[in-house]
């Protein structure tokens, strides 16, 4: 052993059998010191053990103190529970805190690391809490990082953990990321947000949250898109509802604007279409509205918009909640109706249907203006016997053009009433069409309407008949209604409306003009009146309407006149009546010609019956005989025969009269009558009483 060595496997020092600080100079070997030791200078060994060590250096492969105080402390391994010092050097340090203004280490077991700087290549550091976190910082020890399970570190900030990764995933505001970014907040006021992606905090840019919340607190937004101004451009709240222009939506796409809200959908593709398609997952048949490209040769040609229903089903229009049109599968349109049920048949393809006490149907209007007098609405009933779309084969006589058609429920189904026809009337040719009208109504007990009026391609009229046969000869309108047949005209005065106040026809006795009013008949020519047939009965002329002056008779007959005397009567036969009459209105002109035999006996003045009452009235009390010729009964050849009747009576008396200005002379029989056989002629005009 050399000078100046000591070799002893262990020293320990007591003061009083308890443990005391030593102070050693020169020590070079590696003791174990269970006190406490001070030193000025450098203590270095493999292994330096002890309590508290202090001084300027440390230096050894290994170290296990309470607390190591220094300006250097270097070690290979250090296990303690404090080290302090200006500059710590280890390849290893575990223990509960390490405190010095530089700290550099290869690697670590610590609790708590503090002090200014901290350079460790590995480091194995207690787990700690987010309330105590392993790593912390100067005057902020609840700020800093922990560990909660195996494979997470988790940054802290006021004892809570804001940022953690856990394995691949990363956690903001929870510290069990379930995702490769999961960003939680358990803020509950309203705006709050996960991720705010603006600038300023309040100026545009993008907001993420689960938290955001109306004014009952409900959360509603996931997603914000804040526009230049602050107000919320894009919204997609918790139930998936995404508003564009609020921040509320209450459907899966809402979007509102306080000038024209638009949502546009452009297709940069000009043989192409831009498309909404609605369908449902796991059905093959969409429903679409397209708008086509400006070439595209699609079904409705460039730039058509479609709305375009795959499947078999029908596409609904609906106001104030209530459905008031459909497109049905088989393209029929209808109005007011979900069903074709009594609406719909032969094959048609639009049904306007109206409910309740209301007037029902359609009306088209044209406002043409004042560049031609003929424009107006049209509706055109078209055939062609080709059949295909826009095929033109021409039709034929009697080929059916169109229908109108009327109805009525008969209580289970509507039945056919009446109906107006067009149908073709001859043969067709290029840009010649001859056609014909006809109107059907249905009689009772019938079913089906029966032909009632036809207009025929010439313009004649047949009304009960076809306009044909007489009408060849000039005839525009037959009508045939029967055994009777008549036209009824009537105006709003007329108290014979069923009747019929002016009626014209015929039936199985005469043809007849009838005036059921208690009005005249009037004729006019020229527009002047010229003829008149009075209420009561009668005629007068040229606008005459006084009754005294119509022509209310006139009558033509025979008659068998009767000789008589004042005193008795002749005996006679006749042999020849001519005897004849003519009445016209009250003026009789009647001729009394007879051929008798076995004339003989009579007595007083002679007289004969007339055939109507003489009138009787003032100053006029008689009728005049005013011829007689050829009467071989007068034996008075050289007189003139003249007559008078009695008014209020048939009786005619006769007189004659000797030369020119002769007495008036009754003639009597016998005296101035010859017997046997005989011929009386006789013409008297007189007025009737009636």
């Amino acid at each position: 052993m050399s000078y100046g060595e000591l070799k002893i496997d262990t020293i320990t020092f007591t003061a009083g059998g308890v443990d005391a600080s030593v102070s050693v100079s020169g020590l070079v070997q590696n003791p174990t010191f269970t006190g406490n030791i001070t030193t000025t200078g450098t203590i270095s060994g493999d292994v330096i053990r002890g309590n508290t060590v202090s001084g300027a250096t440390v230096t050894g492969d290994a170290g296990e103190f309470g607390t190591i105080t220094g300006n250097t402390a270097g070690f290979t391994t250090v296990t303690g529970t404090t080290v302090t010092g200006t500059t710590a050097n280890f390849v290893t340090v575990s223990g509960t805190t390490v405190t010095g203004t530089t700290a550099r280490f290869t690697s670590g077991v610590f609790t708590n690391i503090s002090g200014g700087t901290h350079t460790i290549t590995s480091g194995v550091f207690a787990s700690g809490t987010a309330a105590n976190p392993s790593i912390t910082f100067v005057d902020d020890l609840d700020t800093g990082l922990f560990t909660g399970t195996a494979n997470t570190v988790s940054i802290v900030a006021s004892g809570a953990a804001v940022l953690t990764v856990s394995g691949a995933n990363v956690g903001v505001g929870t510290t069990s990321p379930s995702s490769v970014l999961h960003v939680a907040n358990s803020q509950a006021s309203v705006g709050g947000a996960f991720i705010d992606a603006r600038n300023t905090g309040t100026g545009p840019g993008l907001l993420i949250s689960a938290n955001t919340r109306d004014s009952a607190d409900n959360a509603i937004a996931v997603l914000r898109a804040i526009d230049r101004t602050g107000t919320d451009a894009l919204t997609v709240n918790v139930a998936g509802n995404v508003g564009i222009g609020t921040s509320e939506p209450s459907s899966l796409l809402e979007v509102r604007d306080d000038a024209i809200p638009r949502l546009s959908i452009r297709n940069v593709t000009t043989t192409s279409f831009s498309q909404l398609l609605f369908s449902e997952v796991g059905d093959g048949s969409n429903f679409v509205i397209n708008r086509l490209g400006s070439t595209s040769t699609a079904t409705g040609g460039a730039r058509a918009a479609q709305i375009w229903q795959e499947a078999d089903a029908p596409i609904v229009f609906a106001t104030d909640n209530a459905e008031k049109i459909r497109i049905d599968g088989d393209g029929k349109l209808l109005i007011g109706t979900s069903t074709t049920n009594n609406h719909i048949r032969e094959d048609q393809k639009f049904a306007i249907v109206s409910t309740g006490a209301v007037f029902g149907g359609a009306s088209i209007t044209t406002y043409a203006g004042t560049t031609l007098s003929d424009l107006g609405s049209f509706i055109d009933l078209n055939r062609s016997r080709g059949s295909t779309d826009g095929s033109m084969t021409a039709v034929a006589d009697n080929d059916a053009l169109g229908w109108i058609v009327f109805q009525g429920s008969d209580g289970t189904d509507f039945r056919r009433a009446a109906w107006i026809k067009g149908e073709v009337d001859g043969t067709p040719a290029a840009n010649d069409m001859p056609g014909a009208l006809i109107l059907s109504t249905t009689a009772s007990g019938s079913s089906l309407p029966t032909e009632r009026m036809r207009i025929d391609s010439t313009g004649n009229v047949g009304i009960g008949t076809t306009p044909s046969g007489n009408l060849s000869l000039g005839y525009a309108l037959r009508l045939n209604g029967g055994s009777q047949t008549y036209i009824a005209i009537n105006n709003s005065t007329h108290t014979t409306q069923t009747t019929g106040g002016f009626v014209i026809g015929n039936d199985n006795v005469a043809a007849r003009i009838t005036q059921r009013e208690n009005q005249p008949l009037i004729f006019d020519t020229n527009n002047t009146e010229r003829m008149r047939i009075l209420a009561g009965g009668g005629l007068t002329f040229n606008g005459d309407t006084a009754a005294a002056n119509a022509l209310d008779d006139y009558e033509e007959g025979t008659w068998t006149p009767t000789l008589a005397g004042t005193s008795t009567n002749p005996t006679y036969t006749v042999d020849v009546n001519r005897s004849q009459y003519t009445k016209i209105g009250r003026l009789v002109d009647c001729t009394i010609d007879i051929s008798v035999t076995s004339l003989s006996g009579g007595s007083g003045q002679v007289y004969v019956t007339l055939p109507f009452t003489v009138q009787n009235s003032n100053p006029k009390p008689y009728a005049e005989l005013i011829a007689g010729r050829n009467n071989t009964w007068f034996t008075g050849a050289n007189n003139t025969l003249f007559g008078w009747a009695v008014e209020n009576s048939v009786d005619g008396y006769l007189v004659f009269q000797s030369g020119n200005n002769g007495a008036e002379t009754n003639v009597g029989w016998v005296s101035h009558t010859n017997t046997g056989s005989v011929r009386f002629c006789l013409h008297y005009l007189y007025y009737s009483n009636t």
